[in-house]
Protein backbone atom coordinates (compact mmCIF):
# COMPACT_ATOMS: atom_id res chain seq x y z
CA UNK A 1 0.00 0.00 0.00
CA UNK A 2 1.23 3.41 -0.79
CA UNK A 3 1.96 4.79 3.12
CA UNK A 4 5.30 5.38 4.04
CA UNK A 5 6.92 7.55 6.78
CA UNK A 6 7.88 10.27 7.36
CA UNK A 7 4.13 10.99 5.85
CA UNK A 8 2.27 7.83 6.42
CA UNK A 9 2.06 5.42 8.94
CA UNK A 10 -0.24 2.67 8.99
CA UNK A 11 -1.89 1.68 12.48
CA UNK A 12 0.36 -1.19 13.94
CA UNK A 13 2.07 -2.86 17.39
CA UNK A 14 4.60 -3.34 14.73
CA UNK A 15 7.81 -1.10 14.52
CA UNK A 16 8.31 1.81 12.69
CA UNK A 17 11.97 0.11 11.31
CA UNK A 18 13.10 -3.51 11.23
CA UNK A 19 15.47 -2.40 14.41
CA UNK A 20 15.53 -5.09 17.13
CA UNK A 21 13.44 -3.36 20.43
CA UNK A 22 16.22 -3.40 22.17
CA UNK A 23 17.68 -0.70 19.84
CA UNK A 24 14.63 1.17 20.00
CA UNK A 25 14.90 3.81 23.10
CA UNK A 26 11.74 3.43 25.06
CA UNK A 27 9.83 7.12 24.52
CA UNK A 28 7.79 8.11 27.76
CA UNK A 29 5.45 10.62 27.25
CA UNK A 30 3.48 12.87 29.94
CA UNK A 31 -0.04 14.83 29.11
CA UNK A 32 -1.95 17.26 30.87
CA UNK A 33 -5.41 18.61 30.19
CA UNK A 34 -6.91 22.08 31.53
CA UNK A 35 -6.00 25.53 32.40
CA UNK A 36 -2.52 26.78 32.77
CA UNK A 37 -2.91 28.58 36.49
CA UNK A 38 -0.56 28.95 39.62
CA UNK A 39 -1.49 26.02 40.40
CA UNK A 40 -0.59 23.92 37.53
CA UNK A 41 2.14 26.04 36.82
CA UNK A 42 4.33 25.47 39.85
CA UNK A 43 3.23 21.83 39.71
CA UNK A 44 4.90 21.66 36.29
CA UNK A 45 7.40 23.07 37.20
CA UNK A 46 8.42 20.83 39.88
CA UNK A 47 7.95 17.89 37.55
CA UNK A 48 10.07 18.66 34.57
CA UNK A 49 12.39 20.76 36.86
CA UNK A 50 16.01 21.95 34.49
CA UNK A 51 18.01 19.32 36.04
CA UNK A 52 16.22 16.29 35.43
CA UNK A 53 17.64 15.52 31.66
CA UNK A 54 17.48 12.68 29.19
CA UNK A 55 20.05 10.66 28.38
CA UNK A 56 21.50 12.85 25.77
CA UNK A 57 21.85 15.96 28.46
CA UNK A 58 18.53 17.49 27.27
CA UNK A 59 15.76 18.59 29.47
CA UNK A 60 12.69 16.05 29.95
CA UNK A 61 9.12 17.59 28.60
CA UNK A 62 5.72 17.15 28.31
CA UNK A 63 2.62 18.16 26.55
CA UNK A 64 0.11 20.21 28.13
CA UNK A 65 -3.20 20.66 26.96
CA UNK A 66 -4.15 24.12 27.53
CA UNK A 67 -7.79 24.95 28.12
CA UNK A 68 -9.00 28.31 27.32
CA UNK A 69 -10.75 28.66 30.61
CA UNK A 70 -8.95 29.60 33.12
CA UNK A 71 -5.30 29.97 31.31
CA UNK A 72 -2.48 32.53 32.07
CA UNK A 73 -1.18 32.76 28.79
CA UNK A 74 1.84 34.75 30.69
CA UNK A 75 2.83 31.22 33.09
CA UNK A 76 1.75 29.25 29.23
CA UNK A 77 4.63 31.45 27.80
CA UNK A 78 7.15 30.58 30.70
CA UNK A 79 6.46 26.82 30.47
CA UNK A 80 7.02 27.02 26.51
CA UNK A 81 10.49 28.37 27.06
CA UNK A 82 11.12 25.73 29.43
CA UNK A 83 10.54 22.80 27.00
CA UNK A 84 7.01 22.31 28.03
CA UNK A 85 4.72 21.67 24.27
CA UNK A 86 1.43 23.15 24.66
CA UNK A 87 -1.26 21.70 22.79
CA UNK A 88 -4.59 23.16 22.24
CA UNK A 89 -7.69 21.34 24.89
CA UNK A 90 -11.15 22.87 23.36
CA UNK A 91 -13.65 24.88 25.79
CA UNK A 92 -16.86 23.07 24.21
CA UNK A 93 -18.03 20.56 27.06
CA UNK A 94 -20.51 18.58 24.55
CA UNK A 95 -19.42 16.81 21.60
CA UNK A 96 -19.12 18.92 18.21
CA UNK A 97 -21.98 18.65 16.25
CA UNK A 98 -20.74 20.04 13.18
CA UNK A 99 -16.79 20.70 11.51
CA UNK A 100 -17.43 24.73 11.72
CA UNK A 101 -18.12 24.16 15.55
CA UNK A 102 -14.63 22.08 15.76
CA UNK A 103 -13.09 24.53 13.55
CA UNK A 104 -14.40 27.80 15.13
CA UNK A 105 -12.92 25.93 18.85
CA UNK A 106 -9.15 25.29 17.21
CA UNK A 107 -8.83 28.79 15.73
CA UNK A 108 -9.82 30.02 18.82
CA UNK A 109 -7.33 28.23 20.73
CA UNK A 110 -4.62 29.02 18.42
CA UNK A 111 -5.10 32.89 17.87
CA UNK A 112 -5.27 32.98 21.81
CA UNK A 113 -1.61 30.89 22.32
CA UNK A 114 -0.44 32.98 19.40
CA UNK A 115 -1.68 36.28 20.80
CA UNK A 116 -1.36 35.94 24.38
CA UNK A 117 1.00 33.33 25.13
CA UNK A 118 3.86 34.42 22.13
CA UNK A 119 3.79 30.79 21.05
CA UNK A 120 4.48 30.51 17.25
CA UNK A 121 1.70 29.13 14.82
CA UNK A 122 4.22 26.17 13.86
CA UNK A 123 4.82 25.38 17.43
CA UNK A 124 1.02 25.05 17.96
CA UNK A 125 0.57 21.05 16.79
CA UNK A 126 -1.54 18.95 18.87
CA UNK A 127 -5.28 18.88 19.48
CA UNK A 128 -7.06 16.95 22.23
CA UNK A 129 -10.48 17.32 22.56
CA UNK A 130 -12.22 17.50 25.40
CA UNK A 131 -14.20 15.19 25.21
CA UNK A 132 -12.25 11.89 24.27
CA UNK A 133 -13.98 9.05 22.42
CA UNK A 134 -13.46 5.39 21.38
CA UNK A 135 -14.70 6.55 17.61
CA UNK A 136 -12.82 9.09 15.20
CA UNK A 137 -14.79 11.91 15.11
CA UNK A 138 -15.56 12.34 11.96
CA UNK A 139 -14.89 16.14 11.79
CA UNK A 140 -11.36 15.20 12.27
CA UNK A 141 -10.49 16.61 8.60
CA UNK A 142 -10.43 20.22 9.83
CA UNK A 143 -7.11 19.72 11.83
CA UNK A 144 -5.59 19.43 8.51
CA UNK A 145 -5.23 22.97 8.30
CA UNK A 146 -4.34 24.04 11.91
CA UNK A 147 -2.54 20.75 13.86
CA UNK A 148 -0.11 17.97 12.91
CA UNK A 149 -2.31 15.86 15.51
CA UNK A 150 -4.68 14.65 17.61
CA UNK A 151 -4.50 12.89 21.03
CA UNK A 152 -8.20 12.13 21.44
CA UNK A 153 -9.19 8.99 20.54
CA UNK A 154 -9.13 6.36 23.06
CA UNK A 155 -8.32 2.82 22.77
CA UNK A 156 -9.96 0.26 25.29
CA UNK A 157 -9.33 -2.34 24.01
CA UNK A 158 -5.64 -2.24 23.64
CA UNK A 159 -5.03 -2.54 27.38
CA UNK A 160 -3.56 -5.94 28.11
CA UNK A 161 -0.43 -5.90 29.96
CA UNK A 162 0.39 -8.71 28.23
CA UNK A 163 0.26 -7.59 24.53
CA UNK A 164 2.05 -5.61 22.32
CA UNK A 165 0.72 -1.75 21.87
CA UNK A 166 0.58 0.19 18.94
CA UNK A 167 2.49 3.04 17.44
CA UNK A 168 1.03 6.21 16.82
CA UNK A 169 -0.34 6.25 13.19
CA UNK A 170 -1.52 8.27 10.33
CA UNK A 171 -5.11 8.35 9.55
CA UNK A 172 -5.18 7.76 5.95
CA UNK A 173 -6.00 4.22 5.87
CA UNK A 174 -7.78 3.90 9.41
CA UNK A 175 -10.30 0.73 9.43
CA UNK A 176 -13.56 2.37 10.83
CA UNK A 177 -16.47 0.32 12.24
CA UNK A 178 -18.74 3.15 11.02
CA UNK A 179 -18.68 4.51 7.82
CA UNK A 180 -18.31 8.36 8.83
CA UNK A 181 -15.79 7.98 11.18
CA UNK A 182 -12.94 8.92 8.91
CA UNK A 183 -12.21 9.65 5.21
CA UNK A 184 -9.08 10.16 2.50
CA UNK A 185 -9.61 14.65 3.83
CA UNK A 186 -8.16 13.14 7.18
CA UNK A 187 -4.83 12.18 5.21
CA UNK A 188 -1.60 12.88 7.10
CA UNK A 189 -3.32 14.00 10.51
CA UNK A 190 -1.23 12.01 12.97
CA UNK A 191 -3.09 9.96 15.38
CA UNK A 192 -1.29 9.86 18.92
CA UNK A 193 -3.92 7.61 20.55
CA UNK A 194 -4.79 7.65 24.57
CA UNK A 195 -3.88 3.93 25.77
CA UNK A 196 -6.18 3.36 29.13
CA UNK A 197 -4.08 2.50 32.13
CA UNK A 198 -4.49 -0.86 33.85
CA UNK A 199 -4.85 -0.17 37.90
CA UNK A 200 -4.03 -2.61 40.68
CA UNK A 201 -7.82 -3.59 40.42
CA UNK A 202 -7.81 -4.38 37.00
CA UNK A 203 -9.70 -1.01 36.06
CA UNK A 204 -8.69 0.43 33.32
CA UNK A 205 -8.78 4.44 32.80
CA UNK A 206 -7.77 6.58 30.02
CA UNK A 207 -6.25 9.02 32.55
CA UNK A 208 -4.03 7.73 35.50
CA UNK A 209 -5.43 9.59 37.96
CA UNK A 210 -8.91 8.72 37.30
CA UNK A 211 -8.72 5.05 38.52
CA UNK A 212 -9.27 4.09 42.00
CA UNK A 213 -6.49 4.39 44.06
CA UNK A 214 -3.25 4.01 44.40
CA UNK A 215 -3.14 5.23 47.90
CA UNK A 216 0.15 6.32 48.86
CA UNK A 217 3.41 7.47 46.89
CA UNK A 218 5.08 3.80 46.80
CA UNK A 219 1.48 2.28 45.41
CA UNK A 220 1.54 4.99 42.74
CA UNK A 221 4.98 4.61 41.58
CA UNK A 222 4.52 0.12 41.50
CA UNK A 223 1.04 1.92 39.29
CA UNK A 224 3.38 3.70 37.08
CA UNK A 225 5.77 0.82 36.82
CA UNK A 226 3.72 -1.78 35.94
CA UNK A 227 2.23 -0.48 32.86
CA UNK A 228 5.36 1.33 32.02
CA UNK A 229 7.35 -2.42 32.08
CA UNK A 230 4.60 -3.58 29.47
CA UNK A 231 5.66 -1.31 26.97
CA UNK A 232 9.61 -1.48 27.76
CA UNK A 233 9.88 -5.29 28.03
CA UNK A 234 7.58 -5.74 25.22
CA UNK A 235 7.53 -3.69 21.79
CA UNK A 236 8.57 -0.51 23.32
CA UNK A 237 6.07 1.08 21.77
CA UNK A 238 5.32 4.81 23.63
CA UNK A 239 4.68 4.70 26.87
CA UNK A 240 1.98 7.73 27.47
CA UNK A 241 1.08 8.73 31.03
CA UNK A 242 -2.50 11.00 30.74
CA UNK A 243 -3.52 13.12 33.96
CA UNK A 244 -6.00 15.91 34.07
CA UNK A 245 -5.03 18.71 37.38
CA UNK A 246 -6.80 15.96 40.19
CA UNK A 247 -2.92 14.74 41.05
CA UNK A 248 -1.87 18.58 41.43
CA UNK A 249 -4.31 19.17 44.13
CA UNK A 250 -3.06 18.89 47.77
CA UNK A 251 -5.75 16.08 48.66
CA UNK A 252 -3.70 13.62 46.06
CA UNK A 253 -0.13 15.00 47.41
CA UNK A 254 1.13 11.16 47.45
CA UNK A 255 -0.60 10.47 44.04
CA UNK A 256 1.73 13.63 42.76
CA UNK A 257 4.99 12.50 44.76
CA UNK A 258 4.65 9.10 43.56
CA UNK A 259 4.80 10.58 39.94
CA UNK A 260 7.94 12.35 40.74
CA UNK A 261 9.40 9.40 42.21
CA UNK A 262 8.56 7.21 38.84
CA UNK A 263 10.38 10.01 36.86
CA UNK A 264 13.79 9.96 38.69
CA UNK A 265 13.74 6.40 38.76
CA UNK A 266 13.23 6.26 34.36
CA UNK A 267 15.85 8.49 34.73
CA UNK A 268 18.32 6.49 35.75
CA UNK A 269 17.56 4.09 32.64
CA UNK A 270 19.96 4.79 29.97
CA UNK A 271 17.66 4.03 27.15
CA UNK A 272 14.43 6.34 28.24
CA UNK A 273 13.35 9.36 26.65
CA UNK A 274 11.03 11.26 28.62
CA UNK A 275 9.90 13.93 25.44
CA UNK A 276 6.48 16.47 24.28
CA UNK A 277 4.16 14.57 22.04
CA UNK A 278 6.18 16.76 18.47
CA UNK A 279 9.11 15.29 19.82
CA UNK A 280 7.85 11.25 20.21
CA UNK A 281 6.18 12.15 16.32
CA UNK A 282 9.77 13.45 15.24
CA UNK A 283 11.64 10.55 16.15
CA UNK A 284 8.36 7.77 14.68
CA UNK A 285 8.79 9.75 11.44
CA UNK A 286 12.83 9.33 11.14
CA UNK A 287 13.30 6.15 13.67
CA UNK A 288 17.31 6.45 14.80
CA UNK A 289 18.47 3.40 17.05
CA UNK A 290 19.12 4.04 20.44
CA UNK A 291 23.56 3.82 19.26
CA UNK A 292 22.64 6.97 17.51
CA UNK A 293 19.84 8.67 19.67
CA UNK A 294 22.09 11.16 21.27
CA UNK A 295 22.88 13.10 18.22
CA UNK A 296 19.44 12.85 16.82
CA UNK A 297 19.02 16.95 15.92
CA UNK A 298 15.76 16.45 16.18
CA UNK A 299 15.80 16.00 19.74
CA UNK A 300 19.12 18.41 20.73
CA UNK A 301 18.59 21.02 23.08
Amino acid sequence: VNCKLPECFCKTTKYPTSMNPKDIPQIVYITIDGPINFLTYSKMKTLFKENRQNPNGCRIGATFFANGRGTSYRLANILNNDGIEIGMNGQQTTPYESSEGLQADINQQSDYLRTYAGISEENIQGWRSPQLSEEMNSNINVLRNKTLYDSSLVLKNQTGLNEDKPWPFTLDFLNCERENCSSKTSAGIWEVPIIPMKAQSDESCAYADKCRGPKTTQETVDYLMKNFNSYYERNRAPFGIHISRDWFYWYNNRNFAGLSDFIDKLLQKKDVYIVPVSKLLQWVKNPISLSSVKSFASWSC
